[in-house]
């Protein structure tokens, strides 16, 4: 369940026997050079204050059998995944059996992120979420989804597409495999649809280009990379996705 200000989670933990609710409260959802910044960081620190008062009072409640339980909180700044290299491999297998499944039903999916994937080592992978999906024969710029995986292509014909869903897979790779933390985490946030206003200083587009010389730089870097095949594939994932989108 995606709110404003957190996203809600089902999940499951080796130590509660029942399932559980995670709970991750949002950053503000736009750039902070984009507004003035005592604006953004009054947004900030109203999130952090909320997350405090949240902890502190329910902690004092969760053991009445009628309040949810509250079974910890914790805050990290770096956001970084910490799935081994064999669930590495389990994911990306999963996940590119389900985009060419999809895509060969006529479908995109226009919407592939972490949040949009669950996963379990003894049931793999699985594709979730297709409220933003299109059809293949759709010819509209599509503006939809989460702005960190929308490829370079987008800023020139607004294109996507299936190659469009293979660039956001191997953008989630690189977070799978450590290269980049939890996009949604980042400093650098802007709206889809500001990409293409024609405007002499577009602050998405600047910011966009921004995002697209990290991941390309990720891609690259060998630095943290604990299988060099596979780093390589999700790097071709994310040059062949280009390739394909210029050339339609």
């Amino acid at each position: 369940m995606l709110q404003t200000n957190s996203l809600v989670l089902k999940a499951k933990h080796s130590e509660i026997p029942s399932v559980a609710v995670v709970k991750v409260l949002r950053t503000p959802p736009y750039s902070a050079e984009s507004v003035m910044p005592d604006r953004a960081a009054a947004k900030i620190a109203s999130t952090a204050e909320m997350w405090l008062r949240e902890f502190k009072n329910h902690s004092k409640l969760s053991q009445h059998t009628a309040v949810v339980r509250l079974y910890d909180a914790d805050a990290s700044a770096e956001g970084i995944c910490d799935i081994g290299i064999e669930d590495a491999k389990q994911i990306l297998a999963d996940m590119t059996a389900a985009v060419a499944y999809v895509h060969g039903k006529g479908i995109v999916h226009n919407d592939i992120k972490p949040a949009n994937i669950l996963f379990k080592p003894a049931r793999g992978a699985v594709l979730i979420d297709f409220g933003l999906s299109s059809e293949l024969r759709e010819t509209i710029a599509h503006a939809g989804g989460s702005p960190w995986y929308i490829p370079p292509e987008y800023i020139i014909n607004g294109k996507r597409g299936t190659p469009g869903d293979v660039f956001a897979l191997g953008v989630v790779m690189l977070f799978v495999l450590r290269k980049i933390p939890l996009l949604e985490s980042s400093e650098l946030k802007w709206m889809i649809a500001d990409v293409r206003k024609r405007e002499g200083q577009n602050a998405a587009r600047n910011t966009m280009h921004q995002w697209l010389g990290i991941v390309d730089r990720a891609s690259r870097s060998s630095d943290g990379l604990q299988h060099a095949p596979l780093g390589a594939l999700v790097r071709e994932m994310l040059v062949i996705a280009s390739r394909r989108i210029e050339e339609t």
